[in-house]
């Protein structure tokens, strides 16, 4: 059976188990179980709440961290990875996309997929309502304003809001 083939039947019921299952249950110590079963790294005492929905299982979070409902990530089974950090707080209606398009001609602007990581550093908090796009970095101990777009690097201990996102202040350590 082709490679491709056997790594999209995996992806689907990779995905049917996270978003059928695992995101409908009230108790997020079996939701955990499941995710881990498709996959996903997740570290002590991490919550994710239900509604969440993942498009992939390339995706560790680490101890502590919470992520609130109907939070979304997208890969768009182009291979990008999730990296949340230790005691990161995700709002709800979060969106990370791993993947986005190259700018195609007049007739079809949305050129030819292309993916990338998102990594989001310790201690950070992302507002609710959140985008955050590929090739992101967002460092440590960052605060992320609700409804902000995140498309370029966040520097450590500082605040970002807007849209696009942008640099409001350094926090204190």
């Amino acid at each position: 059976m082709n490679k491709f083939l056997l790594y999209r039947i995996k992806s689907y019921l990779n995905r049917f188990l996270m978003n059928q299952i695992a995101a409908k249950l009230p108790f997020s110590s079996i939701r955990n179980k499941l995710y881990k079963m498709a996959g996903l790294k997740i570290g002590k005492d991490v919550r994710i709440n239900s509604n969440v929905f993942f498009s992939t299982s390339n995706i560790e979070i680490g101890q502590g961290a919470f992520v609130n409902r109907f939070c979304q990530v997208h890969d768009g089974l182009m291979g990008g990875r999730l990296f949340i950090g230790k005691g990161v707080f995700v709002g709800f209606n979060v969106v990370c996309c791993l993947v986005s398009h190259k700018i195609g001609e007049s007739g079809q602007r949305a050129g030819k997929r292309i993916a990338g990581d998102i990594h989001i550093g310790d201690g950070s908090w992302i507002g609710a309502n959140v985008t955050i796009l590929p090739n992101v970095t967002i460092g440590k101990g960052c605060i992320v304003a609700a409804g902000s777009l995140v498309n370029k690097d966040c520097l450590d201990n500082c605040m970002y809001a807007g849209v696009p996102a942008k640099l409001i202040k350094a926090l204190d350590n």
